[in-house]
């Protein structure tokens, strides 16, 4: 035995060695078919890999197949063996779904795993002289009781390890979850995308974009792969091409794009090969004469050839084309096309054609300078019909420095593509943008200096005053009519810039981005930030100052602030203190600065109310509300009534999603409100609001022990029960007793007239 150890584990390395590195071989039948059945005992088809991280750039990261037969509702992230939906309902049992020996290949998404990136693909070893590829199989969503939904799209790549990835034109449905199960048929045509290929061909499903909705992340799985194709008799006349895709970004109406370039070659060739374009698009052999047709002799074609390429629009928008290469006798290859035109006057990035994790679109990229979160393609951009934006529209970019359930330090930068404002009179730069939760603003940067790619500190960054909306309004507004005269020239490049801390991490989106030339000046604009100012208490005859800041721009006539309670004092200085300050057009447009408050109270026992004032030229008023009290807090107890929302609960649907975002939300909350007592709602974990309760020096906790549908502590019930608690001070609550109110002791056969709300009892 000992001396056959070396020799079997040699013979395990060899297949380990081919199962993460095996083609597949394509025969002469025309067909290629995976049912994935044997997944219990040998695990992944020869030829397949199961992926995290895949973008539409990036191959993604292996990782293991659970080859144990996996219920469909287990919740841990992973590739795994599951029941195929051709033979199953959704209500299937697990012992059923165990005993099935109908097979799919599938992924259970979580917060850190497949979403985004998730993909299953296939390794061809090449397709010489085969053409007219199509699939088809089974797409199916396994768990009912997921209300997340996944939206997933079929690609293709080319080489040893490919850096792009082209969408291919699938039919069926492709959006899976949202609290259904389905076995959707999929169909794909690569027309000649994959013809005669004599490198490694890529086909992958792959999830490109985050899942949507709140609650569990779905179970997907394939299955029934079926790959046809057309074997091509020896001799028979054959064109190649490679890439079979171009793609050109934002470019300017009425000019011609830079060319962009593929490689044709031939074999077996009788005749001419003619290459046919489709508006705005020409062709050339040369890179010299430009038209809609090309030609090339079958002697020509011996040799590889470079075809260039031009987009030439001439309206605004994005447009699809293709240009044709066919020979006497062979099939039809084709490149796709596709390009966004621009017009320099009035340039808009919606981010529409955003295309996966960081493969961002319109000639904007990202950089990160510190940390593992990255801005990225999000399906959650901006409906004008809808400024709260709480479901999917596509697309916008965005950014969380909140991940893994916890905050994390980054600093990322959004750049945009080289800006020409040569012959603009005055450029005025918009945007559009929503922050969620706790954490700075985004920082809006210019550079003349910057070289397009790498990283931006190698280049001279200055700082542009914008205002962006408050702290966690989480409300899409738009930032209107920046002026960037000063950067009139090209080889310009705007930047917004993200930080996060271990402390707090907003997350920012940002979407319909706009460089407009204007004929004339832009408006005058006053913003403030914060919009309202607090004092809170005061004791009376002291004072104590606040600041908040005014950004001016385009001034046209100097800026006056006021306030209307003498209480409350103004300075420019922090220093000098009046009911009135004025910023003259000099130093101030263009420009944030601090406005001190002081607020100065002479009387007891009384609320403060008051407004200030901002008036210039042109500009329409801004008061900004400011309150204060003379309330001792030492002599008034504070109370708090808080509904926490199922706190912790790890049932689906129930609560938010992140139950990791919401302690950390909660506790926020309580430490910053130190309220004298909390009555709080909807406790269903009890150690998460303990650990809350620990990090508050000087509280105590109790929590009830009854909850809905649980009459004690021993009920079955009681764990993931909605529990009352109080939190409270202990150095002004001593040897506290609680009575239970409106309890019922006849758990689930309580009688409707002891309901206390809802159908069920607290």
């Amino acid at each position: 035995m000992k001396k056959k150890l070396p020799v079997l584990l040699f013979f395990c390395l060899i297949l380990t060695f081919r199962s993460l590195f095996a083609q597949i071989t394509l025969g002469t039948s025309g067909s290629y078919i995976q049912n994935f059945d044997d997944l219990t005992n040998n695990g992944l088809p020869a030829g397949f890999t199961v992926r995290t991280g895949a973008t539409a750039v990036a191959t993604g990261t292996t990782t293991t197949l659970i080859t144990a037969k996996t219920a469909w509702n287990n919740n841990a992230g992973g590739f795994k063996n599951f029941a195929s939906a051709d033979v199953l309902a959704g209500n299937s049992s697990a012992a059923n779904q165990s005993d099935a020996t109908d097979r799919s290949l599938g992924l259970r998404q979580t917060g850190t795993l497949g979403d985004p990136g998730g993909a299953f693909v296939v390794q061809l070893l090449n397709t010489s002289a085969r053409t007219g590829f199509r699939l088809s199989f089974k797409l199916q969503s396994l768990d009912a009781a997921s209300p997340r939904s996944t939206t997933w799209a079929v690609d293709y790549g080319f080489g040893a390890a490919p850096t792009a990835f082209t969408s291919a034109t699938a039919t069926g449905t492709l959006t899976i979850g949202a609290s259904t199960f389905s076995n959707n048929t999929i169909n794909v045509n690569f027309n000649s995308a994959l013809d005669n290929q004599s490198q490694n061909v890529w086909i992958r499903i792959v999830a490109l974009n985050a899942s949507v909705n709140p609650g569990n992340r779905p179970t997907s799985a394939i299955d029934d792969f079926n790959l046809t194709w057309t074997d091509t008799p020896a001799g028979t006349p054959t064109l190649n091409i490679t890439p079979t895709a171009l793609r050109f970004s934002a470019q300017n109406i009425n000019t011609s794009s830079a060319p962009q370039t593929y490689v044709l070659t031939g074999s077996n060739l009788t005749g001419n090969s003619t290459l046919t374009a489709t508006a705005p698009f020409t062709v050339s052999k040369n890179n010299v004469n430009y038209s809609a047709t090309a030609t090339y002799t079958a002697a020509e074609l011996s040799s590889a050839k470079t075809v260039y390429v031009k987009f030439n629009p001439a309206a605004t928008g994005n447009f699809t084309g293709s240009i044709s290469n066919v020979s006497v006798g062979s099939a039809v290859n084709t490149v796709t096309l596709s390009g966004t035109a621009v017009d320099p006057n009035n340039l808009v990035y919606n981010f529409d054609n955003c295309i996966g994790t960081a493969a961002l679109s319109d000639g904007w990229t990202q950089y990160s300078s510190a940390g593992d979160q990255i801005w990225a393609c999000t399906t959650f951009g901006r409906d004008p019909n809808a400024p709260a934006g709480t479901t999917a529209y596509p697309n916008g970019v965005q950014i969380n420095g909140y991940a893994a359930g916890t905050n994390n330090t980054n600093e990322d930068w959004l750049i945009s593509p080289a800006l020409d404002m040569t012959g603009l009179n005055f450029p005025l730069f918009s945007f559009w943008s929503r922050t969620a939760f706790n954490g700075s603003t985004l920082r809006l940067r210019v550079s003349t200096n910057y070289s397009g790619a790498g990283d931006p500190a190698a280049a001279t960054w200055t700082d542009i005053d914008a205002p962006f909306p408050n702290q966690a309004s989480d409300i899409w507004t738009q930032t209107r009519n920046i002026d960037l005269s000063a950067y009139k020239r090209a080889g310009v490049y705007v930047a917004f810039v993200y930080n996060s801390t271990t402390e707090d991490g907003a997350r920012w989106t940002l979407d319909d981005i706009n460089l407009y030339n204007s004929p004339v000046p832009p408006p005058p604009a006053i913003f403030t930030n914060p919009v309202s100012v607090s004092f809170g208490y005061q004791a009376q005859n002291t004072s104590s100052t606040q600041t908040f800041n005014t950004s001016f721009s385009n001034l046209t006539g100097s800026v006056t602030l006021s306030s209307d309670n003498a209480a409350y004092t103004l300075s420019k200085d922090g220093t000098t203190f009046g009911s009135t300050i004025i910023y003259t057009v000099n130093e101030a447009s263009g420009t944030t600065k601090p406005v001190y408050i002081r607020f100065a109270p002479t009387q007891i026992l009384l609320n403060y109310t008051g407004n200030i004032s901002l008036n210039s030229q042109n500009v329409a008023q801004i008061s900004i509300p400011i309150s204060g009290n003379t309330y001792n807090p030492d002599n008034t107890l504070e109370v708090v009534n808080y509904n926490i929302e199922w706190f912790g609960s790890t049932q689906s649907g129930l609560g938010p999603t992140d139950k990791n975002q919401q302690e950390a939300n909660i506790k926020t909350v309580l430490s910053n409100v130190k309220a004298d007592i909390f009555g709080l709602l909807e406790v269903v974990d009890i150690t998460r609001l303990q650990r809350v309760v620990n990090s508050m020096p000087g509280y105590s906790l109790y929590v009830s022990d009854f909850g809905s549908y649980a009459d004690n502590a021993a009920d079955p019930d009681y764990r993931n029960a909605q529990k009352l608690a109080f939190v409270y001070k202990t150095a002004l609550f001593q040897n506290v007793k609680v009575a239970d109110l409106l309890r019922c002791t006849e758990i689930q056969n309580c009688p409707d007239f002891n309901y206390w709300s809802g159908g069920r009892f607290p």
